[in-house]
């Protein structure tokens, strides 16, 4: 894991940076043009490291920095709602920063790529997300549950249970701007902190068998996701290429 950030402060432009490699977190901070000072601290474990460095990238977010080499610190594509104003525009801008630091807490490894589906049915009837990772080391795709299952992430309901109202708070972007409100929303977010957005509407049906088919073909279409035979969401994929065929 590395982030860069940087931060304007009058004529001034500051940087500060975070590494981890295994068990060991550096950073690394002064003026943009310096070498600027250096600190390791060790951690017993890679995940302790791990979220320390979120923990502190997060602070450094707060105080202003953003992204190095991002001065929008916008999605790279998002699609745009129709009639959207200024302050719409605006707080989708902060929501966007919200989920993508959210997920980069929620995830106990290095990771290249994150892939996040919320969904808010009609009406904002329930709303729920799901995500799943690219592993840096061996760039597996792992789904969100099993891998916090797998890490022992204690906090995992309340982690999941903050993410699912992100998403609501999101649709309410729209409902607030009296835009149409999207059933399910898509993103994809990179470590580098960038990420692309999409909506799409009218894709929850009584008929088409809950959230879980639903995820599967997401995940299938999104990033080419391909359960091992004998798994339960193999079987739900293998029905949706039947009845596409």
């Amino acid at each position: 894991m590395k982030r860069s950030l940087v931060l304007q402060a009058g004529d001034t432009q500051k940087f500060w940076k975070v590494e981890v490699i295994r068990t060991n977190l550096t950073v690394t901070h002064g003026t943009v043009g310096t070498e600027g000072e250096s600190f390791t601290t060790p951690f017993k474990g890679k995940i302790e490291c791990l979220k320390e460095a979120n923990r502190l990238t997060n602070e450094k977010m707060k105080e202003g920095y953003k992204e190095a080499g991002d001065d929008t610190a916008m999605p790279d594509k998002a699609d745009t709602p129709k009639g959207g104003n200024a302050s719409m525009e605006a707080k989708l801008h902060e929501m966007y920063g919200k989920i993508a630091n959210h997920l980069n807490e929620m995830v106990p490894v290095e990771w290249d790529k994150i892939y996040l589906l919320g969904e808010v049915e009609k009406d904002q009837a329930s709303w729920s997300a799901i995500f799943y990772c690219v592993e840096s080391e061996s760039g597996e795709i792992k789904r969100g549950p099993e891998l916090m299952k797998e890490h022992e992430v204690q906090e995992c309901h309340a982690l999941d249970r903050k993410l699912f109202r992100m998403i609501l708070e999101l649709n309410n972007c729209f409902k607030e701007a009296g835009q149409e409100l999207w059933e399910q929303v898509s993103f994809t977010l990179e470590n580098s902190g960038k990420f692309d957005v999409q909506y799409f509407y009218d894709v929850v049906h009584e008929n088409d068998g809950g959230e879980l088919p639903r995820e599967v073909v997401w995940a299938h279409k999104t990033f080419g996701f391909n359960p091992p035979e004998g798994n339960y969401l193999r079987e739900l994929l293998d029905k949706y290429k039947d009845k596409t065929r």
